[in-house]
């Protein structure tokens, strides 16, 4: 620890020099060393020190880009001393430097009425380490941080965003861009617990704004809170005229289990009835095939809320739409180069960032591209795929969507189900390369429980319990996803301590579906709305996958693959039946190692993984469809 010895400032500034003497100030070295030296100091401190400590260490903050902390270690110093003419200059430039421009006035009005400091460890250390204060006024720009924020947020550099947003927030705490920001980055991060903490203060400030609403429900709805999710969502929906929150209330109310198959229809009837009132004359594009030398232009509206294996998949469908034949216009929100766009950089020939374009402004662009084709990828949960339906950009419009059935849009001529049965199917599931289980043939029985243990059904865990009390050697394992894995053995424990099976349950840590499955016997799908992809992970490492077949056709996804690839013994009818069929699994030793030597085999003998097919098919329903209007 250095030594500080006071007077009325420092009397010696040998101590200094060590973080001064030498190329290139160590700023960081010098901030750790004045914030132990404020933790050591007794209570009794004389305030001519500790004014001095929080000037140095705002000046190492200030220097490392650390500008809410600078500004809050300076804010100390100038209540203490508020004419020490360094502090002001401190405190002006951190307004300058982040927007601020009354309080960057205001410091500077304080700076040019005070007399500069005298003190030798001021002039010779401090001093010569300030930014000049005009030049920084003159550079200001309105939310330089939270545009920062946006573009690392664009990039992916999600820690970086996320502090840039902070700092902001530092100076304009009811900032709603920023506050949404840093939102985004906790989720993007799977932060879940501490962006809905966020969204419950943000709300506080903003108790009107619908955007805070909406984040809140859809997190609730992830974190397994259906009834709080659904109570906000039909709270607010209720009067309310607007398409974009209806739409995705709906996308969030698909994967909810507890949600009536007739309450998801009556909301796409009220979905669709919004849209056609909302449309003012007629739409912009003829509806007539524009097609020229027979090369298809189809548009494709990539929602960038789709899971990276679901947009993994897309992108090769794209790929798949070879010239001359075709060319494919990506249609999207953020540019290309975003994180959550770059997987569709070798998939289309030209791309249109739709974000912040009105809904006149974003048909004339598309317009421009001229497509016989739109191809809305998602359950519209984005007002502009809406818009351009509705808008008619194409002659031929179609929709690729989990929705139990297509909606009665206008303007909508082709409906591609994401789940398997259908001429016009269309399984976003992506391929595994074989990855066998590692748990060796003889050893106790690990059942792994597929996606987040916070929207596990109930009567599903009920049932497990029913089947475990006859099984003394099987173990549950849960995928710890990103939580404290701590905490989700706690939950874990608190949740399966209901059947007295709490000791029967463990969280893993692992990376991704595929390596559960690889650190488990069998699977069960626990939830009525899982991914598919889960009965792929599983077949790729050689296991079973089990489900419940659900009553709703929209949350058949996995019992339907189950069925397209021959396993009709891994669907059980009903809730009731999978107790037994979990113990026969358990107890067919035989049919299991039988089924991983037979479980590579089905997937590559299936064509739900033929992407040229599916590209293939697009084509053909679209061509189809033009042939009817010329």
């Amino acid at each position: 620890m250095w030594d500080v010895k006071m007077a009325n400032s420092f009397s010696s500034i040998d101590h200094l020099r060590k973080f001064f003497d030498k190329d290139g100030v160590n700023f960081g070295e010098l901030e750790d060393a004045v914030a132990a030296e404020i933790d050591a100091l007794p209570e009794d401190a004389p305030k001519e020190q500790l004014e001095a400590c929080y000037l140095l260490i705002a000046l190492a903050c200030l220097q490392r880009g650390a500008l809410d902390l600078a500004w809050e270690y300076a804010s100390a110093a100038h209540d203490i001393n508020p004419d020490r003419s360094e502090t002001c200059q401190i405190l002006s430039v951190c307004g300058s430097r982040v927007g601020h421009f009354e309080n960057a006035a205001y410091f500077l009005k304080l700076l040019n009425a005070s007399v500069p400091s005298d003190e030798a460890w001021i002039t010779e250390f401090v001093v010569p380490h300030l930014p000049d204060v005009a030049a920084e006024f003159v550079k200001i720009d309105e939310a330089p941080f939270e545009k920062k924020g946006e573009q690392l947020l664009q990039s992916g550099m999600l820690e970086d965003a996320e502090r840039c947003f902070r700092i902001h927030l530092s100076f304009f705490p009811q900032a709603l861009g920023a506050l949404i920001g840093v939102v985004r980055c906790l989720i993007a991060a799977n932060e879940v617990d501490a962006a809905l903490n966020m969204l419950r203060a943000a709300r506080v400030i903003h108790p009107d704004n619908m955007q805070i609403v909406d984040l809140m429900a859809a997190l609730l709805h992830q974190s397994g809170d259906f009834r709080s999710a659904n109570a906000l969502f039909r709270s607010t929906l209720h009067d309310s005229a607007d398409v974009g929150r209806h739409a995705f209330a709906l996308n969030h109310m698909l994967e909810d289990p507890t949600v009536p198959a007739q309450e998801i229809k009556e909301r796409q009837h009220r979905l669709a009835k919004l849209v056609r009132q909302g449309i003012k004359g007629a739409p912009l594009m003829p509806a007539m095939p524009t097609m020229s030398n027979e090369t298809l232009t189809l548009a494709y509206f990539l929602d960038p809320l789709r899971s990276a294996a679901e947009q993994t998949v897309l992108a090769d469908i794209l790929r798949h739409h070879t010239a001359p034949a075709c060319r494919v216009v990506g249609i999207g929100i953020g540019p290309l180069s975003a994180f959550h766009n770059e997987v569709y950089k070798s998939a289309v020939q030209s791309w249109v960032d739709v974000s912040g374009l009105s809904d006149r402004t974003l048909a004339r662009v598309i317009g421009t591209e001229t497509p016989d084709a739109l191809i809305v990828t998602g359950d519209l949960r984005y007002p502009q795929a809406l818009s351009l339906l509705c808008n008619r950009i194409a002659p031929c419009q179609g929709l690729i969507s989990r929705l139990p059935d297509p909606l009665d849009l206008p303007y909508l001529d082709l409906f591609f189900p994401e789940t398997v049965g259908s001429a016009l199917s269309l399984p976003l599931l992506q391929a595994q390369d074989p990855a066998p289980s590692g748990v060796p043939d003889g050893a106790d029985v690990l059942i792994g429980l597929a996606g987040d243990f916070r929207d596990f059904d109930p009567e599903i865990l009920a049932s497990l319990a029913v089947a475990l009390t006859s099984l003394p050697k099987v173990t549950l394992l849960v995928q710890n996803r990103g939580y404290d894995l701590e905490a989700v053995r706690a939950s874990l424990l608190n949740r399966f301590g209901t059947f007295g099976l709490a000791h029967r349950v463990d969280a893993v840590d692992v990376a991704s579906g595929l390596e559960l499955c690889q650190n488990s016997t069998l699977l069960v799908l626990p939830n009525g709305s899982p991914s598919s992809q889960w009965v792929v992970d599983a077949l790729a490492a050689g296991i079973p996958c089990l489900t419940v077949s659900p009553s709703a056709r929209h949350l058949q996804g996995p019992a339907a693959t189950l069925r397209a690839l021959g396993l009709q013994s891994c669907v059980a009818e009903t809730i009731s039946d999978l107790p037994a069929m979990v113990r026969d699994w358990v107890d067919a030793q035989d049919e299991r190692a039988a089924f991983r030597q037979n479980s590579a085999g089905l997937l590559a003998g299936s064509d739900l993984f033929d992407l040229a097919g599916h590209a293939s098919r697009i084509e053909g329903a679209v061509r189809a469809h033009l042939s009817t209007l010329s």
